[in-house]
């Protein structure tokens, strides 16, 4: 257990003196839940900037690390209409709204309601649910982002409810953020344990493990060949399907551990491979990563959806 320091300053809105921060054991934390300080960036203002001194990215934060370049290739003007169809944190929405100003039409999409939500927080507007009117019609104010829960697929139905015939850039950064895959609770990651859901939102009624539990080896198989270009996709799909006969697969370390048991290495092997050393011709990856984002990969259908954003 570490001790509590006699100067540390409880977060804002504590009642008393007396209050004791998160106990973990070890000397720093490990899971991103017991990151406090990082968690309440208004009790400890200075802690962001700290963080990314050292590289990393503060928990409850995505940082997009191609702005400049998408910047630089999109050109945003004064008085553009500009559709972020995965708005995620509001990286890139909050450097578009810079540029295109106060005549300029910013809209937000995206699929998980509290993602949305966060960002609504942070941008000071608020978020309109599964495509209904907006609260907040298109103004002067550059502060006024159109925020939608929408995939992106669903950006001509948005921009038709919103009285706009089309936008200058249309811009989407497709994957999970870290918001989401800090949160164990999601289910996104294969370094914590979770339950295994990947759901964006509570309107789809099937998590991850209930996926698993009902495809196929034949419909595993094509997935993680078809998603995923792995090679041994059989002896994964087939591991998958004998081990769930035997017990349901719910949780995300269990998932892992399967992998791993299918590609070869055990998750004390992997962890103790040389730096740098891809085992099993997993180039600087782990085993688990790929198939992880597979399960997501068909969980939204993204293949399919982003061919829709391109036509």
């Amino acid at each position: 257990m570490t001790r509590d320091t006699p100067d540390e300053t409880p977060p804002a809105g504590h009642p008393g003196p007396h209050w004791r921060r998160p106990r973990y054991s070890g000397t720093h934390p490990k899971l991103p839940g017991q990151r406090y300080k990082e968690l309440d960036a208004a009790a400890y203002p200075k802690i962001h900037d700290h963080v990314r001194g050292q590289g990393r990215t503060p928990v409850g934060t995505h940082v997009p690390v191609l702005v400049a370049e998408v910047l630089a290739a999109l050109r945003p003007q004064p008085g553009d209409v500009v559709a972020d169809c995965t708005i995620g944190f509001g990286g890139h929405a909050v450097e578009f709204i810079k540029r295109i100003g106060p005549s300029g039409r910013p809209i937000g999409l995206d699929v998980d309601p509290v993602q949305l939500e966060q960002t609504a927080q942070r941008l000071g507007v608020p978020a309109t649910p599964d495509n209904g009117p907006s609260d907040t019609p298109p103004g002067s104010d550059h502060r006024q982002v159109n925020l939608q829960r929408s995939h992106f697929a669903g950006l001509g139905q948005v921009l038709g409810g919103r009285g706009f015939d089309g936008c200058d850039i249309i811009f989407s950064d497709l994957g999970v953020s870290s918001m989401q895959v800090d949160d164990p609770n999601r289910g996104f990651s294969h370094k914590y344990d979770g339950p295994l859901d990947m759901r964006m939102g509570a309107r789809r009624a099937r998590g991850a493990a209930k996926l698993l539990a009902l495809l196929s080896v034949e419909e595993l198989s094509a997935a993680l060949w078809e998603l995923a270009d792995k090679p041994d996709h059989e002896g994964i799909a087939r591991c998958i399907v004998r081990e769930r006969a035997i017990k349901p697969i719910t949780r995300t370390r269990r998932l892992v551990d399967l992998v791993l048991a299918a590609k070869g290495p055990s998750r004390r092997a992997f962890r103790a491979r040389p730096t740098g050393q891809a085992p099993l011709g997993v180039e600087g990856q782990s085993p688990t990563v790929r198939a992880v984002q597979d399960r997501r990969r068909a969980r939204f259908q993204e293949p399919g959806a982003e061919r829709g954003l391109r036509d």
